[in-house]
């Protein structure tokens, strides 16, 4: 590899690479923990090793200008969007604002009121989730959000939120999901179409706690 080439390449890397700063990590911790509260679910805690997963694949994407999945054993949301002001809120809300579409009254994934795609929310209000770290890059005009969750969520069979993962008051509203509801053949709906989507659903029948000391 020549000086010059080498160079560039170094130059793409660390243009991307900024760390997650403090405020960013605090406005990704207390937005995640808006949309729990709003059905009154427990708050996540911030995992540093999770970040560092996060920071990285962003990363990573930022350099390659690539969208996709990490295929990390962890639930998973990607986002990105072009230079804006509150470009990180933005992102995070191409996932929030997905609610619209949300009924918890049926297991995943027959949790789309209309068809719309539910899945980067359903990840963000998962009650069994406990942890999340996140990342940010940007490269060539592009803004990219990663959010690796612990336990990851989207399972088939499984209601987004139970009625025992209710432990106050909501500041917005969730049904109550009756789990021998599901309906065989249905999905949450959508597709990747400008934000990654949350962990692929698979066969997980029944609740399952597998939080630490549950």
């Amino acid at each position: 590899m020549n000086k010059t080439l080498l160079f560039l390449t170094l130059t793409l890397f660390i243009i991307s690479a900024a760390s997650l700063d403090a405020s960013t990590r605090s406005l990704l911790m207390n937005l995640h923990n808006r949309e729990r509260a709003y059905v009154g679910i427990a708050d996540l805690s911030w995992d540093s090793g999770l970040e560092a997963s996060a920071q990285d694949w962003a990363e990573y994407l930022a350099v390659n200008n690539q969208f996709r999945h990490s295929g990390q054993p962890v639930g998973e949301n990607l986002a990105s969007a072009s230079n804006r002001s509150n470009v990180v809120t933005y992102m995070f809300n191409s996932w929030a604002n997905e609610k619209v579409h949300f009924s918890n009254a049926k297991p995943f994934p027959d949790v789309s009121v209309d068809g719309g795609w539910v899945g980067h929310y359903t990840q963000l209000i998962w009650g069994a989730t406990y942890e999340v770290g996140c990342g940010v890059a940007y490269q060539s005009g592009v803004n990219y959000l990663v959010c690796q969750y612990r336990l990851d969520g989207n399972y088939n069979g499984n209601c987004v939120v139970y009625p025992d993962d209710v432990i106050r008051t909501p500041t917005g509203h969730i049904e109550t999901c009756d789990p021998d509801s599901n309906d065989s053949g249905s999905n949450s709906g959508g597709s990747d179409n400008g934000s990654g989507s949350g962990s692929n659903g698979g066969d997980y029948p029944g609740k399952i706690d597998r939080r630490p000391g549950h």
